[in-house]
């Protein structure tokens, strides 16, 4: 019996019949081990690495402002591609006594007393 499994699969011998399941050591993904993909570059094992988010095929890397592809603190945004600083002081968010003036930060803010 000839099996049809993709290039990308193993091939496992059963009484009467196969199995096929994709190899993600050699870079494969797939659900029947017929139609196989290409694991993304920023993978292993078909798992995205860190940094990166995605199905293990395709990769996105997540944003330098991010933790897992989270937002850190202070900013706002879904992390793929990209995180926004959020601005305290325009928000108004921020908790400068009424006597200071707020800066805006990379993540954060500062409060100056006002002279």
């Amino acid at each position: 019996l000839a099996d049809d499994c993709h290039r990308g699969a193993d091939c496992v011998d059963t009484v009467g019949s196969f199995t096929c399941a994709c190899n993600t050591t050699l870079g494969f993904s797939g659900t029947d081990g017929t139609n196989c993909a290409s694991c993304s570059p920023n993978s292993v094992n078909c798992s995205c690495v860190s940094g990166f988010v995605g199905d293990g095929i395709t990769c996105t890397q997540c944003s330098p402002d991010s933790t897992d592809c989270v937002c850190n603190t202070g900013f706002s945004g879904d992390a793929q591609p990209s995180c926004t600083d959020i601005d305290e002081c325009a928000d108004q968010i921020d908790s400068c006594h009424r006597s200071a003036t707020c800066a805006n930060t990379a993540g954060s803010f500062t409060c100056e007393c006002n002279s």
